[in-house]
């Protein structure tokens, strides 16, 4: 989900504000001149850590990152309403009113508001990103767990074999604790007691 929500984000900042010939009433208020350079590296912030994500993902599993991605999805939601809130509030007064270009330095102008809201985005995307790296780091430090034997003798522990499923059993681990570069997802389903945890 925080992937389509940020690829969404991206391509309204292409269409507002990248492309050769925007809106003219864009131009006219100097939104693009004045945070071309935001909207560029917002725009790229958003390329990199995506493609961070889609490198986590594979290395360190989606559990690890889902809430850093419920968090990603939520700037990239707020910045889009914002800037497109901007942009609609923009061409209302400029109906409405006939408002023209905004004097340098007024601080009430959409072109401020606007940098504000791109810096800001900028700012929760680095936190989000600085975030995923301490993540990575760690697992990187810990390391792939391996999968240790239950001793017998240790009866805190539960049992590590299903009495007459050793076949099952053994194919059910394996996929488990099997690395690789795709992402699996194992169903184990019966009754209540059967089991299923050990």
């Amino acid at each position: 989900m925080a992937c389509v929500v940020v690829v969404s984000l991206m391509r309204t900042l292409e269409l507002e504000f990248l492309q050769p010939l925007p809106r003219p009433f864009l131009q006219q208020n100097q939104l693009i001149p004045c945070n071309k350079h935001l909207v560029l590296s917002l725009h790229k912030k958003l390329g990199s850590l995506m493609e961070l994500f889609d490198e986590s993902r594979m290395d360190i599993g989606v559990e690890a990152i889902k809430e850093l991605e419920t968090k990603l999805r939520d700037v990239a939601f707020r910045v889009e309403d914002e800037i497109e809130f901007q942009i609609a509030h923009l061409h209302e007064t400029e109906e409405e009113f006939g408002i023209g270009t905004p004097e340098a330095g007024d601080t009430d102008t959409p072109c401020f508001k606007l940098g504000l809201i791109l810096q800001q985005g900028m700012e929760d995307i680095d936190a989000v990103k600085e975030e995923l790296v301490k993540i990575k780091n760690e697992y990187k430090l810990q390391g792939t767990p391996d999968v240790l034997p239950i001793s017998e003798a240790d009866s805190s522990q539960p049992a590590s074999e299903m009495v007459g499923r050793d076949k099952e059993f053994e194919i059910i681990k394996e996929m488990l604790i099997k690395r690789s570069s795709r992402l699996r997802i194992v169903s184990i389903s019966g009754m209540g007691g059967f089991g299923k945890t050990c």
